[in-house]
C-alpha cells in the first residue's frame, strides 16, 4: 500500500481548475495552490521529493509539466522518465479499466539507487483517480529501498 496525502477532494470545481490549468495551459494557475502543497509536503519531512514526469509529447504540445509547476519553491528530483515519448492516450481520457492495466510507463534515472536508498521519499502528482500512475512510479522506486515511501496529490 501507498500512503497519499491529498490537499483537495477531486469534485467538479477540482475538475474545472485541472482542465484549465492543465489542458487549457494556463500556467499562472501553478500557484494558486503551491503555498499550501508546500506546507503539506514540509510537514512530511521527506528527504526527498519525486515529481511524476509528463511525456515527451506532453512537454512538447503542453509546455509544462503540471506537477512540477506546483511545486514552487519545493526542492525536488526528476528521478523518474517517462519511456513513453509519442502522442498515446492520455490517462484522463482512459476508462477505470484502461487505467488500471496500463503498463508500466516510467523508468528510473541515472543515480537514482543512490538518492533513494535508505531515504524518506515523497512522490508528487497533480490528481489520485485509481492511484495507478503513483504504483507505477513506486514499484520503481521501491527496487531502490528507500526507508520510506509515500505520495502527495493536488486532489484524490
Amino acid at each position: 500500500m501507498l500512503h497519499n496525502r491529498s490537499l483537495l477532494a477531486y469534485n467538479e470545481a477540482t475538475k474545472q481548475f485541472m482542465q484549465q490549468y492543465k489542458f487549457a495551459g494556463d500556467f499562472r494557475l501553478r500557484q494558486v495552490f503551491s503555498d499550501e502543497l508546500r506546507h503539506l509536503i514540509n510537514d512530511l519531512h521527506a528527504d526527498l521529493i519525486i515529481p511524476i514526469p509528463v511525456n515527451e509529447y506532453t512537454w512538447k504540445t503542453r509546455g509544462f509539466n503540471q506537477v512540477v509547476g506546483m511545486l514552487n519553491n519545493i526542492n525536488y528530483e526528476n528521478l523518474l522518465i517517462s519511456k513513453n515519448n509519442n502522442q498515446h492516450k492520455l490517462q484522463s481520457h482512459k476508462k477505470r479499466y484502461e487505467r488500471l492495466f496500463t503498463k508500466q510507463p516510467f523508468k528510473l534515472g541515472d543515480q537514482s539507487l543512490k538518492k533513494i536508498k535508505d531515504k524518506k521519499i515523497i512522490l508528487v502528482d497533480d490528481v489520485y483517480t485509481t492511484g495507478r500512475t503513483l504504483y507505477h512510479a513506486a514499484d520503481l522506486v521501491q527496487s531502490c529501498q528507500p526507508s520510506e515511501l509515500m505520495s502527495v496529490t493536488l486532489a484524490r
